[in-house]
Formats: C-alpha cells, structure tokens, sequence
C-alpha cells in the first residue's frame, strides 16, 4: 500500500469517525423522543434537516413505549443525567440543547454540572425550578398529591397523562384526530421526573454559565399548562421568542420552532447574522463540502 493510499484512507477513516450534532432535542414528561418526529407532515427534526442542520432526538429512561413495569419503576433522576451527559460527552461538537417542558430542569443540571458539551440552551414552554424546589412543588398541591397517589398505586411507580387534561390543556383547540396523534405517543412518565430538586450551589453553579452558554425561551402564546414566562426567571438572562399554539405546537407546526433554531444557530455562528440577507444556513455548506471531501478521499482510496 502506497503512502498516498494510507494517508486517503486514514483521512476517510476520521471523516466517517466524526461525530457532531447541530441540536440535540430533549422531550418534556411522558413522551419520547418521537415527539420531534411529528405525523404525517413531519416534525421538528425533519425541519431541521431541511435547512441543513442534524439533530438527535433520544427518548429518556423509562419512557420507551416498550419499558417494563420493573425498569419505570426503578429510574431515578440522575439516570437521566448520566443518559444526556454521555450523549453529549459523545459528540466531537458542542450541541444546542432543546428542551420541552419538564426537561428545562435536567438542562438546569446539566449546566450546574459543568458540561461543556452545550453551546447553547433553548427552553421551549420548559419548566425552571429555584433552589431546593422541585417541579411538584410548583404545581398545584392537589395535582401533585395526585401525581405522588397515583404513581404509588401502580407497579411503574409512574404517572398516566389524564385524557381531560390532554384534550384541554396540553392541545386545546386541536382536532380530535390531532388529540389521537398525540395521545398515541404518550406513555407513563416515572414520578423521577418531577421530584428533582438543585441546591443553592447547584443554582450558582448554573447561572454561572449564562456568559458562556446563551440561553433562549421559547412560549407559545396559547399554552395553558403552566406560567412559562414567570418559570423563565429561573433561566436569566435569557432571549425571549413567541410562537402561536399550544404546549404541543411543535407537532402540528414544527416549522413555527425550525425558523426560531435556524435563526438562533445564526446568531451563534455570526452575531449580526440574523439581519442579514443572507438566507442560506452554514450547516448546508459544510455538509456539502464534507461531502465532496469524502468523495475525493474514496476516489483517491481507489486509485492510490
């Protein structure tokens, strides 16, 4: 084998090694990572794809369609922690990290943790707790006795989503067919996930990244399931964007949180980029050329 062929080929080797994501999508209580996929006329990830960006959108312990009672009911918090930590840890990049509703607590961790895998975080309709409070403590007393009741009586130690609350809370104003959509994607979610509190130093620690790490909040202006806004000061300093819907918006309209993550990538690559007239994101060129240099390495694989 000729020198020229082994360096071809060790460069194509590093090439198709390499690992990075643009965003990495985290979904809120009882649902899965196929939250982003959408339906029938695709979801947020498949948005992403078509202005170039990748994403990876994993489904948390527990919350697989398929778990056993035994693995709901042995999930604990910080499995989620260790779960996110080594996918991002995974990644040759750092990766926008999205959180949806009850997830904007594990990214509150995750960042308290010091993980420098995260370039930035966006809060999308996302729950942010203060110091020694969990988000059980946040909700109503008798939602969250009902929760704690609930799980206890069951073998997952896990709570059910309640139709009632699904039609008229989650997707009020959805069809009925939506309401199914979404219904069918929706699993037990483990008590774990609400009952996670930081302490004062895990707090400090957090904010302490707010210069490093930018942060975004994202509210749909017709979400009824919580007070996003007043939970955002959790996040401070944060950049506020709107999208019409609901907490699930992002299922029946996925482009409505594309156009917001393109614009907020931008931003991140060039500040002054989102005034710019320049509409083509840098995620498809540099796919592109990563592309053709691959191309190039096989073909030279070939022939050296």
């Amino acid at each position: 084998m000729s020198a020229l062929h082994r360096l071809a080929c060790a460069l194509l080797l590093c090439l198709a090694s390499a690992h990075a994501v643009d965003f990495l999508l985290l979904h809120g209580a009882f649902q899965g990572g196929q939250t982003w996929e959408g339906f029938e006329d695709g979801g947020v990830i498949e948005s992403l794809q078509e202005r170039g960006y990748s994403a990876r959108a994993p489904t948390l312990r527990g919350n697989n369609d398929d778990d056993s009672d035994a693995e709901r009911a042995a999930v604990v918090y910080q499995d989620y922690v260790d779960q996110i930590e080594a996918l991002l840890d995974d990644e040759d990049e750092p990766a926008i990290v999205v959180a949806h509703s009850s997830t904007g607590v594990l990214v509150q961790e995750l960042l308290a943790r010091g993980n420098a895998h995260i370039r930035a975080a966006v809060f999308v309709n996302a729950w942010a707790v203060p110091a020694d409070t969990s988000q059980g403590d946040l909700i109503p007393p008798e939602v969250w006795e009902a929760f704690q009741a609930g799980a206890a009586a069951r073998a997952d130690n896990s709570v059910e989503v309640d139709a009632a609350f699904l039609a008229n809370v989650l997707i009020p104003g959805n069809t009925q067919q939506e309401r199914d959509q979404v219904e069918s994607i929706l699993v037990p979610q483990p008590i774990a996930m609400f009952d996670h509190r930081l302490s004062p130093a895990d707090i400090d620690a957090f904010q302490a990244t707010a210069s490093a790490v930018p942060r975004w909040v994202v509210i749909a202006d017709e979400d009824l399931s919580g007070d996003y806004l007043a939970l955002a000061a959790f996040v401070e300093p944060y950049t506020l964007l709107s999208v019409p819907g609901g907490h699930q918006f992002f299922n029946f309209n996925p482009d409505a949180l594309g156009d917001h993550l393109d614009a907020i990538y931008k931003q991140l690559e060039t500040p002054s980029s989102l005034s710019s007239s320049d509409s083509s994101p840098a995620p498809v060129l540099s796919a592109s050329l990563s592309l053709l240099l691959a191309a190039l390495l096989a073909v030279l694989c070939y022939l050296a």
